[in-house]
């Protein structure tokens, strides 16, 4: 079935409007299955074929595309344009959100100090990791274990000295 049959089909006056909303898709057992748009469209695409199901599905979905895209045309609406835009504009919403929330603007001050901490204090570091490697640590671990936590956090952050 293509889209012109599905609009031809839909012009039927013997239709019962909507009638499909409240479908069970039990249409052998159904008394309106001669005023029903669903039943109609089924039988001319003789659904009840079950090795072409997916055919069937991706045959509904590509006349339900072609017919929004020709209703928008007539409107003169640009599907594409819209929801580029749309994302697009979504997308900039969640950033700024995010962005703008009080933990993000604490976490960025927090970043910024602890940059200047690690710039102004990094010889001092160095050295006092220095001194730790040359005092064998694992024998003096619990004496130095502030300053292995050091350790780590110190190649971590600049790796290997």
């Amino acid at each position: 079935m293509s889209s012109d049959d599905f609009k031809k089909a839909a012009q039927n006056s013997n239709l019962i409007s909507g009638i499909y909303n409240y479908c069970n898709r039990w249409c052998e057992k159904c008394n309106f299955t001669n005023r029903c748009m669903l039943a109609s469209v089924e039988n001319a695409n003789n659904q009840k074929d079950e090795k072409n199901i997916f055919e069937n599905i991706k045959k509904s979905f590509e006349i339900a595309t072609e017919l929004l895209n020709e209703w928008a045309e007539k409107e003169g609406m640009n599907l594409d344009k819209i929801l580029e835009n749309t994302v697009a504009q979504d997308f900039q919403e969640a950033f700024d959100e995010v962005n703008n929330h009080p933990l993000n603007q604490e976490s960025k001050t927090y970043i910024k100090k602890m940059d200047h901490f690690l710039i102004y204090y990094k010889e001092a570091i160095s050295l006092e990791l220095e001194n730790l490697i040359l005092f064998n640590l694992h024998s003096q671990l619990d004496k130095v274990f502030p300053s292995y936590l050091l350790l780590i956090f110190y190649l971590l952050v600049f790796g290997l000295p």
